[in-house]
């Protein structure tokens, strides 16, 4: 009887539920332990910069780029230009 109205299938949805529940409540209190997680008043989550590190390192990454290969075309600007302009 308690399995054909769906009460055990119930039951079993909600004990899934619950466990998921405080396994999130249980993880973002670490977080916010460690510092990882900010939260605000409203109840939201406030990005720190740990959330954006990756986004620096790769604005960080470029930039080294972008200098490298200005420096390597202020030095070859003469030699590329002689090549250029060398007609055959």
């Amino acid at each position: 009887m308690l399995f054909e109205s769906g009460f055990i299938d119930k039951w079993v949805t909600d004990l899934i539920k619950k466990h998921t529940l405080d396994s999130q409540r249980r993880k973002m209190a670490e977080a916010t332990a460690r510092g990882e997680l900010v939260k605000s008043d409203e109840g939201t989550l406030s990005l720190t910069v740990h959330h954006l590190q990756g986004v620096f390192f790769v604005y960080a990454a470029g930039l080294l780029l972008a200098s490298i290969l200005l420096l390597l075309e202020i030095i070859f600007r003469n030699d590329l230009m002689d090549f250029l302009t060398k007609s055959y």
